[in-house]
């Protein structure tokens, strides 16, 4: 059976954060990801959660400018202080919430800057976040992003993630296969999920085009599904997606678990 998480930040969005999580409760989901919690304060986080009895999935380590359009804060040496503030508040938020992983983005640097340069960086904050994390039982996940939605992004593809896991030697450390961002850089969905499985920490999932839900585009997400059943895939399946129209009128996509 698969586990199915909702991510917040993209889904329920006409209700307050704190009251999406009952509404994805509601909605049969058994947990919950969001992109960043650090502006809701721990303890209303950890009372919604004990009222719902539902899991956190996912949340992204503190990034910076990244969510504003800016590089971030993880390949940037100039940065690496601001880096090393945001693992900090973010192990807070970890031992208190206690979600199953937490995204590292590694960020956009300037096209000017060597990719070379940028991704040792981010290994060595790799490295520093998986030391100061080690006591919480928290899964660390790096996530490629397709260029043409987010130029300049760091990391692309799947290869290149499993290249950045293999390098930093991180014991910890998975990839956050999202199934629109590596469809859109023209992977082959189904082979890159079997030929990559043992390096996959999470997966997210929106409809290409448009990031919409599963049946709003071409991706065949039912072959998609059939396969993480057939491979025993026991880790969180998100649904990241911008619902059409809304949320409760998009999850039509659940008979695939029926």
């Amino acid at each position: 059976m698969l586990k199915l998480s909702a991510n917040i930040s993209l889904l329920f969005t006409e209700l307050p954060l704190l009251d999406r999580i009952k509404a994805a409760a509601d909605a049969g989901f058994s947990a919950i990801e969001l992109h960043f919690p650090y502006d809701i304060p721990i303890e209303d986080l950890l009372n919604t959660i004990e009222k719902t009895k539902i899991k956190i999935s996912l949340f992204n380590f503190p990034s910076g400018d990244f969510s504003n359009g800016g590089p971030g804060i993880a390949s940037i040496a100039e940065r690496t202080a601001h880096f090393r503030a945001a693992v900090a508040e973010a192990k807070m938020y970890i031992e208190a919430l206690e979600p199953f992983a937490i995204n590292l983005l590694s960020g956009s640097p300037p096209s000017h800057i060597n990719s070379n340069h940028s991704k040792k960086i981010f290994i060595d904050n790799l490295k520093y976040a998986a030391e100061r994390l080690k006591n919480t039982n928290c899964l660390i996940l790096i996530e490629p992003i397709n260029y043409y939605d987010r130029p300049n992004f760091l990391i692309n593809t799947t290869s290149e993630a499993i290249e950045i896991i293999e390098k930093s030697e991180v014991k910890n450390l998975k990839v956050l296969f999202d199934i629109y961002h590596m469809y859109r850089m023209g992977e082959d969905i189904l082979s890159s999920i079997k030929i990559n499985f043992n390096y996959i920490g999470h997966i997210q999932f929106a409809d290409y085009p448009g990031r919409k839900q599963p049946g709003t585009g071409e991706i065949n997400f039912k072959k998609i599904f059939d396969l993480l059943k057939k491979l025993d895939y026991n880790k969180w399946l998100g649904a990241e997606y911008i619902p059409l129209p809304t949320t409760d009128e998009s999850l039509s996509w659940l008979k695939f678990f029926d």
